[in-house]
């Protein structure tokens, strides 16, 4: 499921795209990626508050 929101890139790939990336403050949500949060969140979230989600579950279940 994580390939359906994120781009995933092996070792390669990562150091040959690494400098070419947009910063993370400048990612916009596409059309996409946010029927994505909405599935994977049941409601429309924000970037921010789909990371501060992921995050506290992370810490609260490991």
């Amino acid at each position: 499921m994580a390939a359906d929101l994120f781009q995933l890139f092996d070792a390669a790939e990562a150091r040959q795209t690494l400098l070419r990336r947009a910063p993370v403050g400048d990612v916009s949500i596409t059309p996409s990626l946010a029927k994505g949060l909405e599935r994977v969140f049941g409601e429309v979230v924000a970037l921010e508050e789909a990371v501060r989600r992921i995050l506290s579950d992370v810490r609260g279940r490991g």
